[in-house]
């Protein structure tokens, strides 16, 4: 994808909006797997919160 992204200068969206949303999804697993181990019922209260 970085390829097709900078072979088109910069200019094209739709893989820069790819990358972005691929390394958000990826941040997310980490602070949630970061977690995790240190509030095990954290899952379980946002469920009920929402």
């Amino acid at each position: 994808m970085l390829v097709t992204y900078a072979q088109a200068a910069g200019k094209d969206r739709e893989t820069c909006e790819r990358i972005l949303d691929h390394v958000a999804r990826e941040g997310r697993k980490l602070i949630r797997y970061g977690r995790d181990p240190l509030q095990p019922d954290l899952e379980k209260a946002a469920h009920v919160q929402i």
